[in-house]
């Protein structure tokens, strides 16, 4: 449920970090949905916090991971 709300939002943050980039950004959305699953899962989410904001710092930080991995290559 919580993704099918976020997603259009994700989406529209994962754009605008690929720059336009559609794959790029479809990819990241549903790397941060995994992560996302997986803490939520694991009871790392607290009732009451903010699922999208959550969700999009989990994306961007993929975002700057995957960014800085390729500077150093």
């Amino acid at each position: 449920q919580i993704a099918k709300e976020c997603h259009a939002a994700l989406m529209r943050t994962g754009l605008r970090l690929c720059r336009g980039g559609q794959e790029c950004a479809q990819e990241l959305v549903q790397e941060a949905l995994v992560k996302g699953y997986e803490a939520f899962r694991a009871g790392k989410f607290r009732e009451g916090l903010n699922p999208q904001a959550w969700l999009t710092r989990i994306l961007t930080n993929n975002f700057i991971n995957d960014y800085r991995r390729k500077q150093k290559w």
